[in-house]
């Protein structure tokens, strides 16, 4: 390894793994189960020493794709993180989301980083179901979190501190989580930014809707009123968002919405044309792909058709659809309009849609 991390030992599920020693992780490679041999493919293209690493976006602000990262910007996300929590050699970790992707990925470097043990579950919708020992540091999408607490609120008896990410946390689940013991964190930030680069409390004394950046960050405005990033150690361009936010006086900020149109729900990316496009196979009237606010999901999406359909060509739509896409693209609702609302220049006024929506009881 080339220095940058002291420790090249990492223990997962109990097993001392030397990353000096390619053998030493067949048994995650001789595993059925995809994640664990992600997780391998991760740990290899880490072992490799490389200043760079490949890592693929998880689509939020476009078509998914390819970035080359430093592993020393990789480093000092971790760093900061675990300065944040206070974490340390010895301590546990939970890796429940894809190593595929940023945030798992991001647990695992923490771990290395701070000499934790890692233990490694099946990222599935309630991925605590089969715990049983204590966890200082776990991170989950909403979706995730929202499952748990539902199905098996008595396994955050073992979490000691929690970060969610990759979507949006409903004012109800928030308030669900005032009645667990386990600190909870939701954090804003995307691949680009190497996981979180704020933070905000949602349960305990201390809950707000603010986020609160990480040392070494600051945060504007460009002209569409999206949050423009400058993070240096983390990606030497600066990055254009299309979030929404509200800046304060204090340097804590809000985000109000998204500027682009992706749909999160349930920490999937849907990205709306390309839903539009294939639903447009089965649909010849007028229609547009919106989404509401869910409790459990963050997001559902709503198919808006812009003529009245009988119930009967309704429901043949609807189990064409469910054959046709895959199960997280699905439309939850259907919502029939007398037109779908335009904005001056002839495009689908997809905001005044949301609103329409919104209004609905």
């Amino acid at each position: 390894m080339n220095g940058l991390i002291v420790n090249n030992i990492l223990n997962i599920n109990g097993v001392d793994c030397d990353l000096d020693r390619p053998d030493s992780l067949s048994w995650l490679e001789a595993s059925a189960e995809p994640h664990l041999a992600e997780l391998s493919a991760f740990l290899r293209q880490w072992a490799d020493d490389g200043e760079y690493l490949i890592q693929k976006t998880s689509g939020s602000t476009g078509s998914p794709k390819l970035l080359k990262v430093r592993r020393s910007q990789m480093l000092h996300s971790a760093r900061i993180t675990i300065e944040f929590f206070r974490l340390g050699q010895g301590m546990t970790a939970l890796l429940c989301m894809s190593p595929a992707f940023i945030g798992g990925r991001m647990m695992v470097i923490r771990a290395l980083v701070a000499g934790m043990k890692l233990v490694v579950v099946k990222p599935e919708e309630s991925p605590l179901v089969h715990l049983n020992q204590k966890i200082d540091f776990a991170a989950m999408v909403p979706f995730q979190f929202s499952r748990t607490i539902k199905e098996n609120p008595e396994k955050f008896a073992f979490v000691d501190k929690l970060i969610l990410g990759g979507g949006p946390v409903s004012k109800l689940l928030e308030d669900q989580a005032q009645n667990i013991k386990t600190e909870v964190w939701h954090t804003y930030g995307m691949s680009e930014t190497l996981s979180h680069i704020a933070l905000r409390p949602i349960n305990g004394p201390g809950r707000s809707v603010r986020f609160r950046l990480l040392p070494g960050i600051s945060l504007r405005f460009d002209d569409r009123s999206c949050l423009v990033i400058d993070a240096p150690h983390l990606n030497e361009e600066t990055l254009i968002t299309n979030d929404l936010g509200r800046i304060y006086p204090d340097g804590t900020f809000e985000i109000i919405g998204r500027a682009d149109n992706v749909i999160v729900s349930a920490g999937h990316k849907i990205h709306v044309e390309k839903l539009e496009r294939q639903i447009a196979a089965f649909l010849d009237t007028p229609f547009i792909i919106s989404s509401l606010p869910d409790n459990e999901a963050g997001e559902v999406v709503v198919l808006v058709i812009g003529e009245s359909l009988s119930p009967r060509r309704l429901f043949e739509l609807w189990k064409m659809l469910e054959s046709a896409l895959d199960k997280k693209d699905l439309p939850r609702r259907m919502i029939t309009m007398d037109q779908i609302p335009l904005t001056g220049s002839g495009k689908p006024d997809r905001q005044s849609i949301r609103e329409k929506l919104a209004a609905k009881p």
